[in-house]
């Protein structure tokens, strides 16, 4: 999640990952219409929390080296 942060967005626009898993959560809740919680632990939980809704609606695209 780090490195997609860091690849796409300006560091100083989202300066954790925190904030950017947070701004993907309200974009895929604004667009898609499905609310969904993120949970309380850490940044990994809800990285994962987060692939996994995304992957759910059809937006999640691994791209491997």
């Amino acid at each position: 999640m780090d490195q997609l942060r860091a690849r796409v967005f300006d560091p100083t626009e989202f300066p954790d990952t925190e904030s950017y898993i947070w701004f993907l959560r309200n974009n895929v809740v604004r667009t898609t219409g499905l609310d969904f919680p993120l949970p309380e632990g850490d940044v990994e939980q809800q990285a994962r929390m987060m692939f996994s809704q995304l992957a759910k609606v059809g937006a999640l695209t691994i791209l491997e080296d």
